[in-house]
């Protein structure tokens, strides 16, 4: 006979509904006075549903990634102690996807709302905020929840958190920032929420990159616009590079028309970034607006050696 005592209930549920013995069961019930009936089909009730909602095994599934919670474990305890089996079904499937789409993550370790905002969870963050009354711990490399649902582009979720936090725009280690991320991914609306909240609307990480940088090497027209539009300096400076430089060599056109101010310095930075990573593109670009350039080349030639304009 198999060892129940080692085998995990709902195993024991799955192979032997009854253990295979039904007699036993009428035995026990015979013996049993009214109050112990009451109480055993009360007991039977709470174990059934608990079954039923899967909560058991949803535990064991949150459990199987303890390694990555250590960190934060009063967090984790907290929310896995006073949920009902619904968010723990919502938690634990949030947490199996996580892991199995990021699997670099199994090195880090995460909070239960950095795995719900990731995964734009909004009612559970909610619940989450409330339960362990924290809403943007740090990892140790400074990455927040804020962080994750801007990269992720979850509006809703980032609303909450920006709404229930002191800290509206946290850095990372390296002082990357929420808009960082968000405009790298072209999120329009969080980069417009951000922004309505923080004081620096450009700041630069530890490198220089800044959020204007993101949006023109990743080609965010609409998000350049929103940025400049917060009187951002187009002319930021990363590694040397202007954002009309990055968006050039990235072949990112629309996005050097709305950068460039057509002007002589602007061309030749267009023009040298540009010459790294030909394109189609770049010739029509050409085309369009080199006699305009070539017109204000000649203009300031002769107004510098002949005096004329």
């Amino acid at each position: 006979m198999e060892n129940f005592e080692k085998m995990p209930m709902e195993e024991i549920f799955g192979k032997y509904p009854r253990f295979g013995y039904p007699h036993i069961f009428e035995n026990i019930f015979d013996e049993l006075d009214n109050p112990s009936l009451t109480n055993c089909r009360l007991v039977s009730e709470t174990w059934k549903s608990f079954l039923q909602a899967e909560k058991f095994t949803c535990l064991r599934r949150i459990k199987k990634y303890e390694t990555n919670m250590v960190e934060f474990r009063n967090q984790w305890n907290n929310v896995i102690k006073r949920s009902p089996p619904q968010e723990i079904i919502e938690l634990s499937g949030a947490v199996e996807i996580f892991f199995t789409l990021s699997p670099s993550s199994l090195t880090k370790q995460y909070t239960p709302l950095q795995i719900a905002a990731r995964n734009g969870l909004l009612e559970l963050s909610k619940r989450i905020i409330e339960k362990t009354r924290v809403s943007n711990s740090r990892m140790s490399d400074g990455f927040t929840a804020l962080h994750m649902a801007a990269q992720e582009g979850h509006l809703a979720v980032c609303e909450l958190i920006v709404e229930k936090s002191t800290n509206k725009n946290p850095e990372t280690r390296n002082k990357l920032t929420p808009l960082h991320y968000a405009a790298r991914s072209g999120h329009f609306e969080v980069c417009r929420l951000i922004l309505q909240n923080v004081d620096v609307k450009n700041p630069a990480a530890n490198n220089g990159i800044t959020p204007l940088h993101c949006a023109a090497v990743s080609g965010h027209l609409e998000i350049l616009k929103l940025l400049v539009d917060n009187e951002v300096d187009k002319r930021t400076l990363f590694k040397g590079c202007t954002p009309l430089q990055y968006a050039a060599h990235n072949c990112k056109w629309r996005c050097c028309m709305f950068l460039c101010e057509f002007n002589l310095q602007d061309f030749v930075q267009f023009l040298v970034a540009a010459w790294y990573s030909p394109s189609p593109e770049f010739i029509i670009f050409l085309f369009l607006f080199g006699p305009i350039f070539a017109i204000l080349l000649g203009c300031m030639l002769g107004r510098l050696y002949l005096g004329i304009f």
